[in-house]
């Protein structure tokens, strides 16, 4: 494998949500949250669970029922968060350069130390073309990730 860079989660949530008052997010908070997940088997939810395991719940606190809903893709829980169903954690890369949507969504950090993930690629060892993994991880790495991605 070889590591190509590291970037941190970041929470999605609809224009006009109350956590919109907040400069972070720690994961106490997102825990009493709607939270929209991608669906078991995708490794992102497993980095998001890991990070914050009590949202991998139903439970209920203080009377108000917080859910977990799930989506396909990473576009179909943005549209859902969009139009108000909750909130999101979404990798950085997926949400810098989104401007179209800034009239609809707002994007918060992670409370320090915010959770990240190392984006790698992996091949067979038998693979015959060594010379294009190489290309390849250096074009991933010329690409503008975005401030808070660091390439390895």
């Amino acid at each position: 494998t070889q590591a190509v860079y590291e970037e941190p989660f970041v929470v999605l949530m609809p224009i006009g949500h109350p956590l919109e008052q907040a400069e972070v997010i720690d994961s106490a908070t997102l825990a009493q949250q709607d939270l929209l997940l991608l669906g078991p088997g995708h490794c992102f939810r497993d980095q998001v669970l890991r990070f914050c395991p009590e949202c991998n719940r139903l439970s209920v606190t203080s009377g108000n029922m917080q859910k977990t809903l799930e989506g396909s893709s990473l576009e179909t829980i943005r549209l859902m968060v969009a139009t108000g169903v909750g909130v999101t954690v979404l990798p950085y890369t997926s949400v810098s350069g989104y401007a179209h949507a800034s009239d609809l969504l707002s994007i918060r950090p992670f409370a320090d130390p915010a959770p990240t993930r190392i984006v790698a690629l992996a091949w067979r060892k038998s693979f015959p073309r060594q010379r294009v993994i190489t290309l390849l991880g250096e074009a991933i790495r010329a690409c503008p990730l975005g401030e808070a991605v660091r390439t390895l």
